[in-house]
């Protein structure tokens, strides 16, 4: 699987590329247990994201992550390394049409203050004008794309090998080779 940097992260998936608008940012941090995650909204920054992790009475974990390069930078390690035990975070990107992409979650070398290049774990890719759905799960290495009629209340499901974004060069080439599964299926 390809891996990624944030800079290369937010620049393939930037601006959305289902319908090119321009995407929201969100972190994501599941404490271990957990059913769902809690949303962190960044502060974007000219070289980095800034991320409130914990705010409570007495202290404040802020983590701070540079796009470039993947170095981190934290109000306090020992408080960010008790975090990390106990939370898993990750990315995510989403658009007004409903697309989606997620990353897997981060990886840390906390003693070179570095996050390691992670891989995407989910797409959902909507492309609204021409009935179309794509959903890709990297971890099970698999995409289901159904196509919606006007006529018809369910939509033809195709399931198939990952199909991941990154390697077309725009949306028309991808649905391409979509409708081509869908001819051949």
């Amino acid at each position: 699987m390809k891996t990624f940097t944030f800079k290369d992260f937010l620049l393939t998936n930037t601006p959305c590329f289902a319908c090119g608008k321009e995407i929201n940012i969100s972190f994501w941090s599941l404490k271990e247990g957990d059913l769902y995650a809690t949303e962190i909204k960044p502060k974007i920054l000219s070289n980095c994201f800034h991320l409130p992790m914990s705010i409570t009475y007495h202290s404040t974990l802020i983590l701070n992550i540079f796009f470039k390069d993947n170095k981190i930078e934290t109000s306090n390690m020992s408080a960010l390394t008790k975090y990390l035990q106990e939370h898993k975070l990750f990315l995510s990107c989403d658009c007004i049409c409903s697309s989606i992409v997620a990353s897997g979650s981060f990886s840390f070398s906390l003693e070179k203050k570095f996050i390691k290049p992670f891989e995407t774990d989910i797409e959902y890719t909507y492309f609204i004008k021409e009935n179309i759905k794509i959903y890709s799960f990297y971890s099970n290495n698999e995409t289901f794309i159904y196509f919606y009629d006007k006529d018809r209340v369910n939509p033809e499901k195709i399931k198939t090998t990952l199909i991941p974004r990154y390697k077309f060069k725009n949306r028309d080439e991808m649905l391409s080779k979509i409708k081509l599964y869908c001819l051949f299926s």
